[in-house]
């Protein structure tokens, strides 16, 4: 089977639009359609297990290039070589930065293409969740292509969390310095 799908990382310049994917489905999860192009057209990620046994996003590159295509919501042309955003989560830092994922899909709906979103509640891991899910659509309106947008996004730990992690960071450099 092959599926069309529209690829975009905020804050890489990657914009992958109508890509043509083989074996996979809508059902196929988010990890096994991302491992389609992984170590191809410039665009790697890396992923780890949290203590929760959760499997997350944790980097991402793209090598952005003569032949990339400019996201049509950017200005300007960005310059050309690797970029690559991360993750930031630990005691020690007043904010995380973690990857979101969106997923929808292109209809034609009274002659009209119109980009319909997915909805998700909370985060659930990209290796649990298909593509699809959460597509309510009638069956007689016909989906164009897929979409899965990227972005990281910024969390601002609450004062008393900070307070939390302060304490415990100087806690940790009065027990290095310990004989």
């Amino acid at each position: 089977m092959s599926l069309t799908l529209n690829f975009r990382v905020v804050g890489l310049y990657l914009d992958f639009p109508n890509l043509s994917l083989t074996d996979v489905e809508p059902t196929s999860t988010v990890k096994k359609i991302m491992k389609q192009f992984k170590d191809t057209r410039g665009f790697t990620y890396e992923s780890e297990k949290t203590n929760s046994g959760k499997e997350i996003v944790t980097s991402m590159t793209y090598n952005y290039s003569a032949s990339s295509q400019r996201p049509d919501n950017s200005s300007g042309d960005p310059p050309l070589g690797p970029r690559t955003l991360a993750i930031i989560i630990g005691d020690d830092v007043d904010v995380s930065r973690v990857w979101q994922y969106y997923r929808g899909a292109k209809v034609m709906i009274s002659g009209q293409e119109v980009d319909i979103e997915f909805p998700t509640f909370g985060q659930p891991s990209f290796t649990d969740l298909s593509l699809n899910e959460g597509n309510s659509l009638p069956a007689d309106i016909p989906i164009i292509s897929y979409s899965l947008t990227w972005r990281l996004v910024t969390i601002d730990k609450l004062p008393e969390q900070r307070g939390l992690n302060l304490r415990s960071a100087l806690r940790r450099a009065v027990a290095a310095r310990q004989p």
